[in-house]
């Protein structure tokens, strides 16, 4: 994805798969679960983009650090986001991107 990400962007993917590369062939599945606006509140005037949050699941028990990834998805193509980890339970693991 070359543009600027939106929350439009995503909202029609959740349930979609992002997968993670890595280059030992290796990849890594993730879920979207959630695509939400986020508080105006301080936002810059000249801002490129209203702020969003996304929300990932992973059945993978891996705990991926907090970094840049990569994420390839069937509609978006690729598309550089930084994924904090933020849980695990029996299910999995969870991960949220902010974009402001």
């Amino acid at each position: 994805m070359d543009k600027i990400c939106k929350l439009e962007d995503f909202a029609d993917k959740i349930g979609q798969l992002f997968i993670i590369g890595f280059d030992d062939m290796s990849v890594y599945v993730l879920k979207l679960t959630h695509a939400e606006a986020l508080s105006l509140r301080g936002k810059h005037p000249a801002s490129l983009r209203d702020p969003f949050s996304l929300s990932f699941a992973s059945e993978d028990e891996r705990i991926m650090p907090q970094q840049m990834y990569t994420l390839s998805n069937e509609a978006l193509g690729e598309i550089p986001v930084f994924l904090v980890p933020s849980g695990k339970d029996k299910k999995g693991v969870y991960y949220e991107a902010t974009f402001n």
